[in-house]
Order: structure tokens, then C-alpha cells, then sequence
């Protein structure tokens, strides 16, 4: 949507000033670090089309006195083993999570867009054929980007549902992110 703009060919350089940020390098915004995580979003035929999750710690933090925060952005579930290093380190995950497909009811998995996390493979549902996150990481994650009806307290399937309830019940320590919720970081 920001290309279009009537009479005006339109970049990014249009709208902002990019700076492009150097492959395993990090940047540095605001006394934080930013280290740009290479995600699986989709596949384009046969190709991966990515994501850049981030991963945050404060410049010069010796001490620990402030939390690491792995943000996935668009990402599909725990994926590859080699991003493992980013669940461990972090003392904070925000993950993306949708929620489409899966019946609360009685914990069916129908499938998914396939373009995100869902509520079952993180939560570890046999229906999700999942691979297993640690319960040390659900624990420090807390789940974002999903569907409205989450906020109404419904499944896809019209089932009421206390989706926080049901995310801790499954080891999802700060269930699912709020607008304006806060954290201390």
C-alpha cells in the first residue's frame, strides 16, 4: 500500500530513510541492541519467503540488570533447531500466534494458513503433529498477531474459551499480549 501514491513512483526511500542493517551485524537504537533473526514465513513455490524477527538487549549490560527480548514477527512454529539459541537466551518471547484451526473444545487441529505459528503446535497438541517446545520457553512467551475472536472469548468453531486461561494451562507463561499491555524490560 505505500506505493501507491497517484503520479509517484514510490520506494521505501519515499516514506523513510532505510538504513540497511549488514548481515550478523546489529544495530543500535535508544541504548538497545538489535540483532535481526532470519524467520521462515511462507513458501513461494519452492523457495522460502523470510521474516526478520529481532532480538533486543540493552548496550552494555553487564550486570543483566535488563531482560533479552526475542520478538519472531511473521514466522512459522519453532523453526529451524538452529533458532533455538534465541528461545534459550531470551528472558522474553513475543511469538506470533494464530489461532485458526484449532477447536478448543476438545483440542482438534484442523489446520492453518500456514503462513504463522498456531496456538496448537506451540501449545504442543498431538493433533498439531508438533515438535515440542521446552516448557522453559513457553514460559517466557507471550503470544501476539492473532485473530479478533480471541479477544471475544470464542474458537473458530463458536466455542467459548478463556484463551489466557487455556495458554498458561499449556505453559504459556504471559498467555496472550494485549494492546497497551506492558512489559518491564
Amino acid at each position: 500500500g505505500l506505493e501507491t501514491i497517484e503520479g509517484v513512483d514510490a520506494t521505501l526511500s519515499t516514506h523513510f530513510q532505510p538504513m540497511p542493517v549488514k548481515r550478523n551485524e546489529t544495530f543500535v537504537w535508544e541504548g538497545w541492541k538489535f540483532g535481526l533473526v532470519q524467520q521462515v514465513h511462507v513458501m513461494a513455490g519452492s523457495m522460502f519467503m523470510h521474516s526478520y524477527g529481532l532480538f533486543l538487549q540493552k548496550e552494555n549490560d553487564p550486570e543483566g540488570a535488563h531482560k533479552k527480548v526475542f520478538l519472531t514477527t511473521d514466522c512459522q512454529w519453532y523453526q529451524p533447531k538452529q533458532i533455538e539459541a534465541f528461545y534459550k537466551n531470551a528472558d522474553l518471547i513475543i511469538h506470533d500466534c494464530e489461532c485458526t484451526g484449532c477447536n478448543t473444545k476438545d483440542k482438534s487441529f484442523t489446520g492453518s494458513s500456514g503462513v504463522h505459528s498456531t496456538f496448537a503446535e506451540i501449545a504442543g497438541w498431538e493433533s498439531a503433529n508438533a515438535r515440542k517446545i521446552p516448557l522453559e520457553y513457553k514460559a517466557k512467551m507471550g503470544l501476539s498477531h492473532y485473530a479478533d475472536y480471541v479477544n471475544h472469548g470464542k474458537d473458530m468453531f463458536e466455542n467459548d474459551v478463556d484463551w489466557d486461561a487455556l495458554a498458561k494451562s499449556e505453559g504459556i507463561g504471559h498467555g496472550f499480549v494485549k494492546v497497551g499491555q506492558v512489559f518491564e524490560i
